[in-house]
């Protein structure tokens, strides 16, 4: 009997998957909306970013135009208070009109100084941009 109850087997187990739910399509369908959201984010970015740059670009021509008015401003309101300081040592010009003109002049001196500190900040905002 013992000789009956011995033997050998072999077996082969073979899997071919005949549907998979459509898993794969739908992977590929998930790639492609994530390329298409990254690629919008990135051209989102990329037109803020140039509009960015051009209205600092903006401000700093505008920043030009006014300093170069309140320089203007600043020669004639100089020869102004030059001629009161003359005036004034011969008695045509009140003592308070004099005053007035000399505090005009440190107006626009302050005035220079507030544009020229709106210029550099935009000018720096802007290197800053181009640097990312």
């Amino acid at each position: 009997m013992l000789g009956h109850s011995l033997g050998i087997g072999a077996g082969l187990q073979l899997g071919i998957p005949i549907f998979d739910g459509h898993q794969r399509q739908l992977q590929y369908q998930r790639i492609e909306l994530s390329e298409r959201s990254r690629s919008g984010y990135r051209q989102f970015i990329t037109v803020q970013r140039r509009q960015q740059y051009e209205q600092l670009e903006g401000l700093i021509r505008a920043s030009d135009a006014l300093l170069e008015r309140i320089r203007e401003q600043l020669r004639v309101a100089d020869a102004l208070v030059g001629a009161a300081r003359q005036q004034l040592a011969t008695g045509d010009v009140a003592i308070l009109d004099y005053l007035n003109l000399v505090t005009s002049y440190r107006t626009l001196q302050f005035s220079l100084t507030q544009a020229q500190t709106d210029q550099l900040r935009s000018r720096f905002a802007l290197d800053y941009l181009a640097e990312q």
